[in-house]
């Protein structure tokens, strides 16, 4: 009898390891596709979405990232949307737009297709400036 058990045992512990390892594979590759899933354009029920419009034909950008560190500063034609983006809950987002050259600009944050915050650039200020909290 004790060798049935032992090869229960061991057909059970290969099939635990088996298990385990295409797990990890799963969650080492699988990863990347899923943080995609959640980076996708557009809009999102739970997403945070940026937007930068104006008269000026381009501005220079900063936001809040997904890991709540603020972006480098990149230069973007207007209109300009950002990418769709999960935030945690609690986490302060950020967006600034100045004016390349001649023309106005508006920033505005959206959270789930609503609007958190959106301000327009003053004549004597710059930049635009928006912020708020996720929930």
């Amino acid at each position: 009898m004790a060798p049935v058990k032992q090869r229960n045992s061991q057909r059970s512990l290969t099939i635990v390891i088996v298990v385990s390892v295409a797990l990890g594979i799963i969650g080492y590759f699988g990863f990347p596709l899923i943080v995609q899933l959640f980076q996708s354009t557009g809009s999102s029920s739970s997403g945070i979405v940026y937007k930068v419009d104006g008269t000026a034909e381009q501005a220079v950008v900063t936001y809040t990232e997904p890991d709540g560190r603020i972006s480098a500063p990149k230069g973007v034609d207007l209109p300009w949307i950002s990418p769709t983006y999960i935030m945690r809950s609690s986490t302060i987002v950020v967006l600034t737009a100045a004016a390349v050259g001649e023309g106005t600009v508006r920033c505005t944050i959206m959270i789930g297709g609503r609007v958190l915050d959106t301000n327009m650039a003053d004549p004597f200020i710059d930049k635009a400036i928006c912020g708020g909290v996720t929930k």
